[in-house]
């Protein structure tokens, strides 16, 4: 429900509200969230307005800490991909309060500012079981997965999160040395403190096994598990920026957008009073050409930098820390118009390098045996080419394409020199070479209704422990209809029924499953 209207001549309001609840197609798991949320817009004068809005969040997902479907090397499902190391008992759940200003204030015709703050709350508990590996091992301590038969471990977690932000933007525009200036500078904010525990109970301390095979849900009860206390603590993170822009317009063909951005992180572990912090400058710049009304060329340069989380630190093992992903970005593309707007395509080639990317650990059993659960990259390149087109084959038909072609590979191995085996793949984890898709609704006027038809593909990609993730394609369909202000939609997504992997996780824990064949009816009116 979304109700929305003028309360006075500058006074206006929005209300919605939204509840669902659902089964999932994964065994024991569903679903119930509610969001209620709002807000006012208030024009406190023609140049100054203030929009303030809230979210209030609640969310109870029933075994839900959904993993991956055992597979072969080959990258088939073991078992269906119904699959859920969950039992019935496990949840997530989690209340949360987002809260928010933005005041917008123009000083002149060429000078204004914006100013945003918002403020997050949220408490969240976990329980839930997860693959551990196979029960039985042979002489070469090589798993065995004949009898199907999986260890797991059990968790319980508790995360309080208070988070604060503040952005502020002033934007000026004149005219100097007979070029026409826009000229951004501000800063950013954002506070967070966290409060954090996990205990932890495995196969070792009552968790009892679970064969995929023949499932045996059950047969385990939490409540005589002997758990672990492994980790009680509270972080303070605090990230800031300053940063500049100028986009200069130098005629109608040519404009010119060039940036820099100072960023800062400092971190604070309240437990064990541990701490650290970095800094850096990351810049930013594009040029732009329109030759023509139709036709337009553009060329960007950007820098990233982003801190590893406080929680992802390996603080008790020597050299195990995380160093800040850093990045760099080159594309080039070109933007037409084609038969008097009838088509429009983008083409875009592109070069992206990142050092220190963090992944998960292959090594890592959850087990206290000095292996960190994250460790970084040396070096990541992707480089590839996308390609969309949008367009009306007809007055009644339309129609939209894309093809993305994405070589990435690990160029350099772990930083730390005692695993430098895990990451010896040139395959990055995830990262499908080829993706393709199209999609077209044919409109027929007369019944004020619509058809549409589209299909995606994505290309093989390898799991993290390097197991195949097979290629798919997928096929979905909606029809649309019409009635005053009453709209009445229907959905079939994976038309076929399809089985499939989504993505890899870990040998461990299986791939991802993507949606068995969905059929949705939605209803809306506008009063």
């Amino acid at each position: 429900l979304d109700l929305t209207g003028g309360l006075t001549n500058n006074l206006a309001y929005r209300f919605g509200a939204y509840y669902q609840q659902e089964d999932s197609f994964r065994n024991n798991a569903d679903s119930q969230n509610a969001e209620v949320a709002g807000g006012l817009l208030y024009e406190i004068s023609d140049d100054t307005k203030l929009t303030t809005t809230f979210d209030i969040i609640k969310q109870d997902l029933g075994g839900n800490r959904l993993r991956g479907v055992p597979v072969d090397n080959d990258g088939n499902f073991l078992v269906a991909p119904s699959y859920n190391a969950n039992e019935k008992s496990d949840f997530q759940k989690m209340d949360a309060l987002v809260l928010q200003s933005i005041l917008d204030h123009q000083f002149t015709d060429n000078f204004s500012v914006k100013t945003q703050i918002r403020y997050l709350n949220n408490d969240s508990t976990q329980q839930y079981h997860e693959s551990r590996g196979w029960a039985t091992l042979d002489a070469n301590k090589k798993p065995i997965m004949g009898d199907g038969t999986i260890k797991r471990e059990y968790r319980v977690q508790a995360r309080a999160n208070d988070e604060i932000s503040l952005t502020n933007d002033f934007v000026y525009a004149f005219d100097a040395l007979g070029f026409e200036h826009e000229f951004l500078f501000g800063g950013d904010y954002h506070y967070v403190e966290t409060e954090y525990s996990y205990k932890l109970a495995t196969d070792k301390t009552g968790v009892g096994n679970l064969n995929i095979f023949d499932l045996n849900y059950g047969e385990t009860d939490p409540s005589t598990y002997t758990l672990q206390d492994k980790n009680t603590d509270g972080t303070r993170a605090n990230r800031y920026g300053v940063y500049v822009q100028e986009h200069l317009h130098f005629n109608e063909q040519w404009s010119l957008i060039a940036g820099l951005r100072f960023s800062q992180f400092d971190d604070y572990d309240k437990k064990t009073g541990f701490s650290f912090s970095d800094n850096a400058i990351t810049p930013r710049a594009g040029l732009n050409y329109r030759p023509i009304d139709s036709m337009s060329f553009y060329l960007n340069y950007s820098e990233s930098f982003n801190p590893a989380s406080l929680t992802d630190q390996a603080q008790d093992i020597a050299d195990g820390f995380l160093d800040p992903e850093t990045g760099n970005q080159i594309e080039l593309g070109m933007k037409n118009e084609w038969l008097d707007g009838q088509f429009m395509t983008t083409l875009a080639v592109y070069r992206i390098e990142k050092q220190n990317v963090a992944q998960a650990n292959p090594l890592n059993t959850g087990d206290d045996d000095g292996i960190p659960a994250l460790l970084n990259l040396g070096e990541v390149h992707s480089q590839g080419v996308e390609w969309t087109l949008v367009g009306d084959l007809t007055d009644n038909l339309t129609v939209t394409a894309n093809y993305a072609y994405n070589e990435t590979e690990v160029v350099k191995g772990v930083t730390n020199d005692s695993l430098t085996n895990t990451f010896d793949s040139k395959h990055f984890a995830n990262a499908p070479r080829h993706q393709a898709g199209i999609w077209t609704r044919y409109d027929i006027n007369a019944l004020d209704s619509a058809i549409a038809f589209g299909m995606d593909y994505v290309g093989e990609q390898f799991s993290l422990d390097g197991q195949i993730v097979k290629p798919h394609t997928i096929f979905d369909m909606s029809w649309t209809t019409q009635w005053d202000q009453t709209q009445v939609r229907l959905n079939l997504k994976n038309i076929f029924d399809k089985e499939y992997a989504v993505s890899g996780f870990s040998e461990r824990n299986g791939h991802f499953p993507g949606e068995p064949r969905n059929i949705t009816l939605e209803l809306s009116h506008k009063f």
